[in-house]
């Protein structure tokens, strides 16, 4: 592992904190959809 893997790994991770905010606003929005398209 070079010299670069940390600030590699340390920018995954702060990526990976806003791509979970990102999929779980989607996931609310989609979700949201489906359930007002289910009712009557």
């Amino acid at each position: 592992m070079g010299p670069g893997f940390e600030s590699l790994r340390v920018y995954e991770e702060e990526n990976g904190l806003q791509f979970a905010l990102l999929a779980q606003l989607v996931e609310q929005l989609t979700l949201n959809q489906w359930v007002q398209g289910s009712n009557p």
